[in-house]
């Protein structure tokens, strides 16, 4: 699905579902405490039958509002309400600033926690 912006006449700009996706997936990784995004079912359905989809949010776009489903794995230690809060905050924001389209809810799912890796 596309948003058309319309400034004056001067010509339209469409920005797809797959540019909020990516915008949205990097601002989640910036997020300390984060391990790493995964893969979720779709609804009910999905959750009754365990399919699992190759996507590891949804963007719904509806009049050039936002809303994001993101799943995510935290990293053992961190506070997972925090972890969720600051995603919701910083996907937002950068979704908003770079896009100009409004952001009405992000919804974060908890699919997991890992341990970080010793280097």
């Amino acid at each position: 699905m596309e948003n058309k912006f319309d400034d004056e006449n001067k010509g339209n700009l469409k920005i797809s579902e797959n540019v909020i996706e990516k915008i949205a997936e990097i601002a989640t990784l910036e997020v300390e405490g984060v391990a790493s995004l995964a893969h979720h079912t779709q609804g009910i359905k999905g959750i009754i039958s365990k399919t699992y989809l190759n996507k590891f949010m949804d963007i719904t776009l509806i009049d050039n509002v936002a809303t994001i489903d993101i799943s995510v794995n935290v990293l053992i230690g961190y506070e997972v309400p925090k972890v969720s809060v600051n995603i919701q905050k910083n996907v937002k924001a950068a979704v908003q600033n770079m896009t100009s389209i409004a952001v009405s809810k992000v919804n974060v799912t908890i699919a997991g926690v890992e341990f970080q890796e010793q280097n």
